[in-house]
């Protein structure tokens, strides 16, 4: 009996503590791997896209993060096309968690050489983002257009 009680106490430890590995990796560090692939795209897509929409999340929600923007976003674009160079936005910053919708990948739509991402934020704002990503001369991929949808 007291073995099977020590078994209960044990397994319930395991899976809170993989609920709040998850939840970690999820939620405050935006780890790509936490997150669904979209299955029309090539796994190196998914990978490059995620990893730039996460970036983009953290840095427009995240106060942990201090995200290089000449690496992200597309120089030539404008305070319209990219909220972040913004002066608001840029002090704006107010949480260590980050909610949104787990499955944004299966919003991704693909027109000739852009990829247009609509993610559902929860916490600490309540907005879609629509972000449009290209390659760029380099073949790198870039957020072009990164905006509030209501």
């Amino acid at each position: 009996m007291k073995n099977r009680k020590k078994i209960r106490i044990i397994i319930c430890g395991v899976v809170l503590l993989a609920l709040i590995v998850n939840f970690l990796l999820g939620n405050i560090f935006l780890w790509h791997g936490i997150y669904m692939n979209n299955l029309k795209l090539k796994w190196e897509e998914n990978v490059e896209i995620k990893k730039l929409v996460l970036a983009a999340i953290k840095d427009r929600c995240s106060e942990l993060y201090d995200i290089n923007k000449t690496e992200i976003y597309d120089a030539n674009a404008s305070e319209l096309e990219i909220i972040q160079y913004d002066e608001e936005a840029k002090v704006k910053k107010t949480s260590w968690v980050c909610l949104f919708d787990p499955f944004f990948m299966d919003n991704v739509t693909k027109n000739e050489n852009e990829y247009i991402i609509k993610v559902k934020m929860i916490y600490p704002e309540s907005y879609y983002y629509e972000i449009h990503i290209q390659k760029d001369t380099r073949n790198n991929y870039i957020i072009t257009s990164f905006v509030l949808d209501v």
